[in-house]
């Protein structure tokens, strides 16, 4: 039986890292209205490359849990990336002024974040080549004090022997 799989948009994405918020439609009927309802159910989908945002129609397939609540990870986007496109340019010209200056604001930041994690990357490998350059230098000198201790000891334990086998008057 293959895996369980879910179609809806995005609801929210950018809040946690490489989590975004599904939405799922489901027309329920209610006999007591005697009409058709749609309920929407939110799923917390893994999103391993952080490419989703607000708006994207998606696939979800269903997968060992990954935490407390997500149970879903992201199998291929619906519509391409230009119909995403026009959901959120359609969506943002809906929002008010404080909200579209928060989601560009949001935008630069993520942007620093992802530069500031390459640049990171790239000197924790540096600073870890430096460390293990520095641990060798460390056991360099210690075996050359224990090998120094070594023969010091040696030297003692001769001249202390001498002492003792030269002749006492």
């Amino acid at each position: 039986m293959p895996p369980m799989t879910l179609q809806g948009a995005i609801i929210r994405a950018g809040k946690m890292n490489k989590t975004v918020t599904m939405a799922v439609a489901k027309n329920v009927y209610l006999p007591k209205l005697q009409k058709t309802v749609t309920k929407h159910t939110k799923y917390l989908i893994h999103d391993e490359k952080n490419q989703l945002l607000v708006g994207d129609n998606v696939v979800a397939q269903a997968c060992p849990p990954l935490s407390a609540r997500k149970r879903f990870t992201f199998l291929e986007l619906v519509g391409g990336t230009e119909a995403g496109a026009a959901r959120r340019l359609k969506s943002q010209q809906l929002l008010g002024a404080e909200e579209r200056e928060r989601v560009r604001i949001e935008g630069i930041v993520k942007a620093e974040r992802q530069a500031v994690a390459a640049q990171t990357s790239s000197r924790q490998a540096s600073s870890t080549a430096a460390r293990a350059k520095r641990r060798e230098e460390h056991l360099a000198r210690k075996a050359e004090r224990k090998k120094n201790a070594a023969a010091a000891a040696a030297a003692a334990s001769s001249s202390s022997t001498a002492s003792s086998s030269s002749p006492t008057q």
